[in-house]
C-alpha cells in the first residue's frame, strides 16, 4: 500500500474517531446532568480504575500507548462534569 493510500485510511479514522470523542461527551455531559442532580461526586476512583483495567487487557501489547489515551479522553470527562456544575452552582 502506498503512503497516501494510508494516509487517506488515517484520515478516516480519524473522522471516526472525532465522531466518536464527540458523542462520548454528549454521555458525559449526560453524567453530569445526573451527577449534579444527585449530588455525587465528579471523579469515581473505583470507575475510573475498572475502565483502564478493562482498556488494557483489551489493548493487549498496545496498551502502553493507549491508555495514555484513555488517560486523556477520561480527564476531559471529567473537565467538562467540573465545567458544568460550577456553571450550574454559578446559576
Amino acid at each position: 500500500m502506498e503512503i497516501e493510500e494510508i494516509r487517506k485510511e488515517i484520515d478516516k479514522l480519524n473522522d471516526d474517531i472525532l465522531e466518536i470523542l464527540n458523542k462520548r461527551l454528549e454521555l458525559s455531559a449526560d453524567v453530569a446532568e445526573y451527577k449534579i442532580k444527585h449530588k455525587l461526586p465528579v471523579y469515581n476512583k473505583e470507575r475510573e480504575e475498572e475502565i483502564i483495567k478493562a482498556l488494557g487487557v483489551k489493548a493487549g501489547d498496545n496498551a502502553k500507548y493507549i491508555i495514555p489515551v484513555f488517560d486523556a479522553i477520561l480527564d476531559t470527562s471529567k473537565r467538562l462534569q467540573e465545567d458544568m456544575i460550577t456553571e450550574k452552582e454559578g446559576n
